[in-house]
């Protein structure tokens, strides 16, 4: 009998100059409630990877987040891919209650939860990349074009997503995520790089 082997973790450079910024400009305790809600998500894939017959090889930690690398050979019907992608933001919309619940005694609560609906909310966008976009793409497995459909919505998510961002960076916040994460969805759509979009599940 083949034992499985223990899932390995993996940091990149990416994911440690995400931490280094984090921790210049975010306040103390946000970074630690940021990586809970990450952990949240990606327990909800893995968990469901394992519930549908599946295994984890390996997670990266990106600049992007989180990537599960399933263990091989991996025969998942085009359903429980698409179950395994959406896991993640299922499990972060089933902790914000728990958390806003717990945002009666400390403040903390309420970021959380706050940060937990964020990351599904993000996650569930159909863009090429992030656990909406791959659902909808195992959803449409077998029907013609379904990756160039993919490709179209993410361009028009990016350049959707890139107008408030430059609103916003020339604001008094000053803030660019939204900006630099509209870019990446024009790049990533530009690039077309949707063969692989089952290879891996992205934060």
């Amino acid at each position: 009998m083949r034992t499985r082997r223990r899932p390995e973790l993996c940091i990149t450079p990416g994911f440690l100059l995400l931490l280094a910024v984090a921790v210049l400009v975010c306040e103390d305790g946000l970074l630690v409630c940021g990586l809970g809600a990450m952990l949240i998500h990606e327990a909800g894939h893995a968990a469901m990877l394992c519930i549908s017959g599946g295994g984890l090889a390996r997670l990266r930690l990106t600049l992007f987040g989180g990537v599960m690398e399933p263990a091989y050979p991996l025969c998942l019907s085009p359903a429980k891919e698409a179950a395994v992608c959406l896991a993640g933001p299922g499990a972060n919309l089933l902790t914000v209650p728990l958390f806003a619940l717990a945002g009666s005694r400390s403040e903390w609560g309420y970021i959380l939860a706050g940060l937990s609906l964020s990351a599904a909310i993000f996650n569930l966008l159909p863009i090429s990349g992030l656990d909406g976009g791959r659902a909808l793409l195992f959803a449409m497995s077998g029907r013609p074009r379904a990756a160039e459909m993919l490709r179209r919505l993410t361009l028009y998510a990016g350049f959707a997503l890139l107008y408030p961002g430059v609103v916003l960076l020339c604001s008094r916040f000053h803030n660019p995520t939204l900006a630099i994460f509209g870019l990446w969805a024009i790049f990533r759509a530009i690039r077309s790089d949707s063969s692989c979009e089952a290879e891996d599940f992205r934060v």
